[in-house]
């Protein structure tokens, strides 16, 4: 078997953690081949992005002091976790503590670029991909990849790229997959990747499970494993739902839906590669290693009931726009969705009918949405609704079983819950509505309790 094998931040957030992961790998190792992908440590890339944004007010002494203080924990970690290598994985947290200090340098002097964030941002990962296979080479031979040495290719969409699979999969199988014939454990960073021309890039944040995904589809893994710090998907939020239920299995599509809708646990995008060539997901938690864990594959299994999961995204708007020149016209929701086109928005959930569209976006959208709104007045009258939260019940054949939705309804209604919007539409697996942020997280429970009374009860 090939298994690729992806720990979170909070998986290497300390040189314990990261022998405990060393352990892991090494472990699998023994009768598997496996590579690995890691993120960054607990809360290095916040901080990464947020000395990028202020590096430009900053002094030189200032931006000293952070990389040293960031030099210092990862030293930290080197010096608990490593022996054999330690010389060379400190020699090595210098030289990108070194390299970081010129990024931001840099951006001091000229400004910030969305190409100069994802390049600071990237640091986090190099460090921890350093450490790691540091750690490993106590117990089993291995070395480190940067995604952005051209390994992982993407276009230039700076802080959101698209990876080019055909060009990652010919770099992947001519660098990665010798290594791995060898017996020796690669450890890439996660994350990031690169331009053609060799410029780093990033994926968008929690993308480094993407790029696990990305290896698997390279190497036709027999399965990817995340490894994170909790059992699974859940039938809910459990910080919302204190008894959801560990689900076993879940469809690619369920997962997608969940994870686009809310759910935290896996990175929206990282179905599609491993979904593509049929390789199986399974979610695991470091620190439960008992824990079964939840398996993402083809078909997820029916259940009684058919509802799998809930889930809320919070902090989105509603907009209603409503227009008499609809009716009966062709070409206006054309022009409609041309508008955020131009600035780039995507928009979540879409409802419509004759004369009036709603749908969501994100909250802010960092000062774009005034031109939005600008712009849409010009074909149509426009209405607001912020701090709203988009609910998805989800669930194979959801759209097939007569009464889900009206059981959701009745119970949020009898709470006194006001759904705004609704969408269903040609979704085989999800119902969608929209609540006021405040009421999110009651209509979760009530809905757990409606449609898991087993595990509420």
């Amino acid at each position: 078997m090939t298994l690729i094998m992806k720990f979170g931040g909070t998986s290497v957030g300390d040189g314990g953690r990261i022998k405990s992961v060393a352990g892991i790998v090494s472990k699998a190792a023994k009768k598997d081949k496996v590579a690995v992908v890691v993120s960054a440590m607990a809360g290095v890339t916040d901080s990464l992005l947020k000395a990028a944004e202020s590096a430009q007010k900053s002094s030189e002494h200032d931006i000293d002091n952070f990389v040293r203080e960031l030099r210092k924990r990862h030293m930290e970690a080197v010096d608990f976790a490593v022996r054999k290598k330690k010389e060379s994985i400190r020699k090595a947290i210098d030289e990108r503590s070194d390299e970081l200090k010129k990024e931001l340098l840099k951006i001091r002097k000229s400004g910030l670029t969305q190409q100069g964030k994802d390049a600071v941002a990237a640091f986090g990962e190099k460090m921890s991909a350093a450490i790691l296979s540091g750690a490993l080479s106590d117990l089993a031979p291995s070395e480190w990849y940067h995604g952005d040495d051209r390994l992982i290719i993407t276009n230039d969409n700076y802080v959101n790229a698209e990876p080019d699979m055909e060009a990652t999969e010919a770099e992947v199988r001519k660098r990665i997959s010798p290594q791995m014939e060898k017996g020796i454990i690669p450890v890439v960073t996660g994350f990031m990747g690169s331009t053609p021309e060799g410029r780093t890039t990033t994926l968008g944040r929690g993308s480094s499970d993407h790029i696990a995904s990305i290896l698997g589809a390279c190497l036709d893994a027999s399965e990817v494993q995340i490894w994170t710090d909790v059992d699974g998907l859940l039938t809910a939020d459990p910080k919302v739902v204190s008894n959801a239920k560990l689900l076993d299995t879940v469809s690619f599509k369920e997962a997608r839906e969940l994870a686009y809708f809310g759910a935290k646990v896996i990175h929206p995008q990282t179905m599609l590669p491993a979904m593509r060539k049929g390789i199986p997901i399974r979610i695991l938690n470091t620190h439960n290693l008992g824990s079964r864990g939840t398996l993402i594959m083809k078909e997820g299994g029916r259940q009684e009931g058919v509802v799998k999961a809930l889930t809320a995204k919070k902090g989105v708007t509603l907009i209603d726009v409503v227009s008499s020149r609809m009716l009966a016209a062709h070409g206006f929701l054309a022009k409609l969705f041309d508008v955020f086109s131009r600035y780039s928005i995507s928009v979540d959930m879409v409802s419509t009918t004759e004369v009036s569209v709603s749908m969501t976006v994100d909250n802010g959208l960092n000062g774009k949405l005034d031109s939005v709104v600008k712009d849409l007045k010009e074909i149509s009258s426009v209405r607001l609704l912020e701090d709203r939260a988009l609910i998805c019940v989800v669930g194979e054949g959801i759209r097939h079983i007569p009464g889900i939705a009206g059981r959701a309804f009745s119970r949020l209604g009898a709470s006194g819950i006001n759904v705004e919007c609704i969408s269903q539409g040609a979704s085989e697996i999800s119902i969608s509505f929209v609540v006021k942020n405040s009421d999110a997280d009651r209509a979760v429970r009530l809905l757990h309790d409606e449609f898991f009374p087993e595990v509420s009860g």
